[in-house]
């Protein structure tokens, strides 16, 4: 299951035949591959190791000329099918919803997120955490972005668009606010599995059965 950024807004579109007609083009070298097109992406059948997933993917990548974001799931055979689907589905739509990035995802890229997707209180008590952010939004994508970055406060502020000293100026605020430092590695921990819960709680469309 993948999306192509982009392609939503002009879905139904000429615009939107042509680009599905330009990536079936480069998948038509591979006969045993079926494809579906829909609305903003599709499905691929692909036999095989799942390497051959990714490499597809990049074709696809190359005949979109932008990077599409994938959830992948095996059938261990053909009654597995529509499961493999439920699950690519699943984990495409939380990688979205966690603001992850370009490329394909496998269950166990996400398997501690996808756990927290799950009701629970635990799940609960963790987005309770950023509880004293949400009026604060600029705060939450400083946690978001210093978590993805790494924790590199060079490399968030520029994500940013913000001086360093900024950086820390938000950090030390939601460490007064939420009394967990993302600086010190346990609070650290805590704050990214607190972010994935937020995330997922706050997610207008999980697309997963919670």
């Amino acid at each position: 299951m993948f999306h192509l950024p982009g392609v939503e807004a002009a879905a139904g579109s000429r615009a939107a035949t042509e680009l599905f007609r330009t990536v079936q083009s480069k998948l038509d070298a591979e006969h045993d591959v079926l494809a579906t097109f829909e609305r903003d992406g599709g499905v691929l059948l692909v036999p095989g190791p799942a390497a051959r997933v990714g490499q597809l993917l990049g074709r696809i990548d190359q005949a979109a000329r932008s990077s599409c974001t994938a959830g992948a799931a095996a059938a261990p055979d053909h009654s597995g099918i529509p499961a493999a689907h439920q699950e690519a589905t699943e984990i495409l739509t939380l990688a979205e919803n966690l603001h992850r990035g370009p490329g394909v995802y496998w269950l166990a890229d996400l398997a501690i997120e996808y756990q927290l997707a799950q009701p629970s209180p635990a799940r609960t008590s963790l987005a309770d955490i950023l509880a004293p952010l949400r009026e604060h939004p600029h705060l939450i994508e400083a946690l978001r972005s210093f978590i993805t970055t790494g924790y590199n406060r060079g490399a968030a502020a520029v994500a940013l668009n913000i001086h360093r000293n900024t950086l820390t100026y938000r950090l030390g605020r939601i460490r007064t606010l939420t009394g967990y430092d993302a600086t010190k590695p346990a609070d650290a921990r805590q704050l990214a599995a607190a972010m994935t819960a937020y995330d997922i709680t706050t997610a207008r469309t999980i697309g997963i059965r919670l």
